[in-house]
């Protein structure tokens, strides 16, 4: 239901069809005004993606047709939305700074955040348009094809093993603990990946080793014990930003999650079992039940300091699911 009520406001709430960060807030009135964070109005490039991989994610576990004849005309409308940010014609959304979840950071140019996840969406819309026998199939085939070859030939750094963070920002070479984000999706819901495999392991080793493995290390055994810092310069150097700066609980299972899918199992369970320490274990921490959306690279500092059950934590749930997935027993 909750995402029919979002395909309802990207049809009748936006005249872009943007998809709203949400359906208002109950200190305004979340009947008549959606989109109370104001991402719509900074143009955001990463919820319309995620809008119709969560469509595709519903269907596929359900099989319930109703739910895609309601929604299907929504994830046409905001896809041809995010087409339209393609100014440069590359097939891949431009970025201009605070337009993704990453707000406070800012992407500029393509990325490989919001570009992967395109690429996921573009995967789900092909599977979706197939099933409702839409005749949109041979065009999303066809950027499918550009979007795929342009990402990872744009952001793939050789001589460093990873994709760069984007394009064109001051620290473009920079990289992110999250930028692989829209492969989780594909992982987990029977779809192509959305880049060479062999390229996406190196990017999650070089993320273990620059963004996991130096960060406090509290147990003294070499590796670090709070999660994945979400990015650190080509020389392994703060960014500046308060995002940047910050680890995540829920990106941080999220990339635990991809790296034991591609075998990393090891590195997976480090980069985990700094963000469960940090959670449960650390008495100067000790969050439980209140684990907020952000720590420094000690584990304190916590953002928002009363986060009141902060729900990306529970992305600890792919990375189970990941090990030992009941659903498929």
């Amino acid at each position: 239901e909750i995402l029919m009520i979002f395909s309802d406001a990207i049809m009748d709430k936006d005249q872009d069809h943007q998809t709203p960060h949400d359906i208002g807030k109950p200190q305004d009135d979340p009947f008549f005004r959606v989109d109370a964070y104001g991402t719509n109005r900074l143009h955001w490039k990463d919820l319309h993606s995620k809008f119709i991989q969560q469509c595709w994610r519903y269907y596929h576990t359900w099989k319930d047709k109703k739910f895609l004849d309601h929604v299907w005309p929504a994830c046409k409308a905001t896809y041809e939305y995010l087409k339209s940010t393609d100014k440069n014609k590359d097939k891949l959304p431009d970025n201009h700074g605070s337009d993704n979840t990453y707000d406070v950071w800012g992407l500029y140019g393509t990325s490989l955040l919001c570009g992967g996840l395109w690429v996921a969406s573009l995967e789900a819309m092909k599977k979706m348009a197939a099933i409702m026998k839409d005749p949109l199939v041979p065009e999303i085939d066809s950027w499918l094809k550009d979007s795929r070859k342009n990402l990872d030939q744009q952001l793939w750094m050789e001589e460093k093993g990873y994709y760069r963070i984007d394009t064109d920002s001051k620290n473009s070479t920079a990289i992110m603990s999250d930028g692989l984000n829209g492969q989780r999706y594909c992982e987990r819901y029977q779809l192509p990946d959305i880049l060479p495999v062999d390229r996406m392991r190196s990017h999650l080793k070089q993320v273990f080793e620059r963004c996991v493995k130096p960060m406090k290390d509290y147990d003294h055994d070499g590796y670090g014990d709070v999660g994945a810092i979400n990015g650190l310069s080509e020389k392994n150097e703060l960014l500046g930003t308060e995002q940047s700066n910050e680890v995540w609980a829920g990106s941080s299972y999220f990339l635990a999650a991809s790296m034991y899918h591609m075998g990393l199992r090891d590195e997976a369970l480090h980069t985990a079992y700094g963000v469960f320490r940090t959670t449960y274990l650390n008495e100067e921490t000790a969050y439980w039940f209140n684990t907020p959306e952000a720590w420094d690279r000690e584990g304190k500092k916590p953002r928002p300091d009363d986060p009141e059950q902060y729900q990306r934590a529970r992305a600890v749930w792919e990375l189970l699911c990941e090990i030992d997935d009941p659903y498929k027993k």
